[in-house]
């Protein structure tokens, strides 16, 4: 890995641990609809109906999840009238500051816990169900396929990841992107999660474009291969 690349992913690190910078993420997206947040709202809302069809009609037989990384708990709401066991970890301890606000409230909630998702510490086949969302697409290829080999170690059957899927309407952002380091994006191509995937171990059994056509976020419900 390039020098610049390191150095974006620790400055990218820093950055959530930042509480101000925590504080408006979460509020992007639970606050009301308006000018400022409908774009992230509008996201949130589709990525949480997205989820909630994948638990519910395609993971047969799950009990435990993990939510990794939760970020400001943003997923919290869609699990309080389930049965399953859910735990959340994040790297950033800002962003856990804010989701002791809302994941608590689930009932067979298992606990908050800071870590590295690199380095996961759980045992191996710890959870039905891995969900990992809007993380990857601020990684590059190396540092995603670590992150994919631990969710495989990790899971004992199902992984729920979000990629960027490089498409037209996206140059232009990606574009302006590069301008600000801070938020460099790493697309990738369809052949690329294929194959990322297909090398940890996995298989998609589902895909869903958040907004298509719109948005490079496409949801993918991986399967651990036997």
């Amino acid at each position: 890995m390039f020098k610049k690349e390191k150095k974006h992913i620790n400055d990218y690190k820093l950055r959530y641990q930042e509480l101000d910078i925590a504080r408006r993420y979460h509020e992007g997206y639970s606050k009301k609809l308006g000018l400022k947040n409908y774009r992230m709202k509008i996201i949130a809302e589709r990525e949480k109906k997205i989820l909630r069809s994948l638990i519910s009609n395609r993971c047969g037989g799950i009990h435990t999840i993990l939510d990794f990384p939760c970020g400001s708990g943003k997923l919290s709401a869609i699990f309080k009238q389930t049965a399953f066991s859910i735990c959340a970890a994040d790297i950033s301890e800002a962003m856990l500051s804010m989701a002791k606000e809302t994941y608590p409230a689930i009932a067979n909630f298992q606990g908050l816990i800071r870590a590295d998702i690199t380095k996961i510490p759980f045992k191996s086949e710890s959870f039905d169900c891995i969900i990992c969302l809007r993380l990857m697409h601020r990684l590059p290829p190396e540092v995603r396929q670590e992150i994919l080999h631990e969710l495989v170690r990790v899971t004992k059957q199902y992984v729920i990841v979000s990629y960027g899927i490089a498409q037209v309407a996206d140059k232009v952002r990606r574009f302006l992107m590069k301008r600000n380091p801070k938020s460099a994006y790493w697309m990738a191509t369809e052949r690329d999660l294929e194959n990322e995937v297909a090398r940890a171990g996995l298989r998609v059994l589902n895909v869903h474009s958040v907004i298509p056509y719109f948005y490079y976020e496409r949801i993918f419900l991986l399967e651990k291969k036997v």
